[in-house]
């Protein structure tokens, strides 16, 4: 049966555009939120108003919305399969407006951390939902080099991350000014990133997936048409329908074999569900150990105590913060040439590289140290951030989503998230106590946390570049699979016809020009 209630009457690219505007509007939240605590906390005007006594509470301000995005995830793990990727995201929406009002309005640092956690139970849970969305809701075909849902889900998580950049330049302004509430209209702003989605998603349809994978064709069938402005008896919608109908078939005899005590024994999966579901949780909860969430939160803290000016001291957080917005422009124009595998290795190398050269130059001796080391570990921060933009801050959204079969890509996605989430936690949690306590030789920890991620990436990752969704499902399977499984062969031809059209396309270009 399809949809009777109201939807938008654009399809086609301008339907994907609104999905889009919606899932970046989502997903730029936690960016937004990042870059105005890292600008407000420790300024007059904040201090004011909001009293914060000691380093621990201070720690637990910023860390409270990373709290409840534990419990978030956690909660939209199962739901997402239940009711579904878009009413999850609305939900998600709501819990999150509440928090935003409650921490708007907050008199005391009791009510300033109660509402961050309300809105951290939205947040986690958008987090985890919304990367879901955008792959299966992305059904436009690889043309010639271009992968479309890379592009999509890079430009949803760059414009997200830019949001920090730009936050952290109004949380300048907010440290200038000498309007002692300018706090609580940053706080208040995080609003819009809520509205847009749910105004727009009230309009919206599932993904034709999620759809196809609880049995109802028919709604499938509608959100199909509407992603590719195309009826139902197009051939192109067609071959891609049966396509998501094959893997959804072969993902579900594949299913059948997975348990919670499977997860712990050798994966007997033919396409190897159980390792890819763990190499996403690899990916997921790795991240944290490089130590971006930590100056992320707390850059500003962080150059503080290499003793420099107030005012070089927040110009350069603003700055830094700008640094990943620009390494995630750098990675639109190099992941489609490197491949996901070599831009993830090489910001391994970036991260850990630069975290290392920090800690050293930190622990000199005093008579060693001088404003050009100081100004070298600042170049080290840049550095690390920049490497973070071009790989590892969006890239886990993309490669840690898209190896997963649909039947369980929300609960990884959820279970994943639970996962970066509480080490996240840990770590702003305890970040500026330990760097109170222990100094910089705190941060020696994310250079052997983030030394022994990419060494696991380098042994498990496999490059995924220009395939479909269900492309993806038959990369760990054995060539003698491929060949006998009937639903495995009919994603072997589509994808063969594909590359066949884009061969032709390729040619005739050539020819025409």
């Amino acid at each position: 049966m399809r949809s009777t209630r109201f939807l938008w009457p654009a399809t086609g690219s301008s339907y994907s555009l609104l999905l889009q505007a919606a899932s970046i509007s989502a997903l730029g939240l936690y960016g937004w939120d990042a870059g105005i605590m890292g600008g407000i906390l420790n300024t007059p005007q904040f201090e004011k108003h909001i009293v914060t006594s000691n380093t621990e509470l201070l720690s637990f301000i910023s860390s409270g919305i990373i709290l409840g995005d534990i419990f978030g995830c956690a909660i939209i793990a199962p739901l997402s399969w239940s009711i579904g990727r878009r009413s999850s995201i609305l939900l998600c929406c709501w819990v999150a407006l509440v928090g935003i009002i409650i921490q708007t309005a907050a008199v005391s640092a009791t009510m300033l951390i109660v509402g961050r956690v309300i809105l951290g139970l939205g947040n986690g849970a958008l987090s985890a939902a919304v990367p879901v969305f955008v792959h299966e809701s992305s059904v436009t075909k690889n043309v010639g080099r271009e992968d479309e849902r890379t592009k999509k889900v890079m430009v949803n998580i760059g414009l997200s991350v830019a949001a920090i950049s730009i936050v952290a330049w109004l949380g300048l302004g907010v440290y200038k000014s000498p309007y002692d509430q300018g706090w609580r209209i940053l706080l208040a702003s995080q609003a819009v990133f809520v509205i847009v989605p749910i105004v727009i998603l009230h309009g919206a349809l599932e993904s034709p997936r999620w759809f196809y994978a609880k049995g109802r064709m028919d709604e499938g069938d509608e959100s199909l048409e509407r992603l590719l402005g195309k009826s139902i008896s197009d051939p192109e919608l067609q071959a891609q329908r049966k396509e998501m109908i094959a893997a959804i078939r072969l993902e579900e005899q594949e299913s059948l074999q997975i348990t919670f005590t499977s997860m712990f024994k050798r994966d007997t999966t033919e396409t190897k569900i159980t390792k890819r579901i763990w190499i996403s949780w690899l990916m997921q909860m790795g991240k944290p150990f490089f130590g971006g969430n930590l100056i992320t939160y707390y850059g500003k803290s962080i150059i503080a105590t290499l003793h420099f000016s107030s005012d070089i001291n927040a110009i350069v957080t603003a700055a830094l913060n700008s640094m990943v917005t620009l390494g995630c422009i750098i990675s639109y124009f190099t992941v489609q040439r490197f491949g996901r595998r070599q831009i993830i290795l090489f910001g391994c190398f970036v991260q850990v590289s630069a975290m290392l050269i920090f800690t050293v130059l930190g622990t000199l001796p005093d008579h060693l140290t001088t404003q050009a080391t100081r100004w070298a570990q600042i170049a080290m921060l840049f550095w690390f951030e920049a490497g973070s933009g071009l790989s590892w801050i969006w890239m886990v959204y993309l490669y840690a989503i898209e190896i997963v079969p649909t039947r369980y890509r929300g609960q990884a996605g959820g279970i994943g998230n639970v996962g970066v989430w509480t080490l996240a936690f840990v770590f702003v949690y305890s970040g500026p106590i330990a760097i109170k306590d222990v100094g910089v030789q705190f941060f020696a920890l994310f250079v052997v946390g983030g030394s022994l991620v990419s060494i696991a990436c380098f042994r498990w990752i496999k490059e995924t570049k220009g395939l479909s969704l269900e492309e993806i499902d038959l990369l760990w399977a054995t060539p003698e699979f491929r060949e006998k499984n009937k639903d495995a062969r009919i994603i072997e031809e589509m994808s063969v016809t594909q590359s066949n059209d884009e061969s032709m396309k390729d040619e005739y270009d050539k020819s025409s020009a």
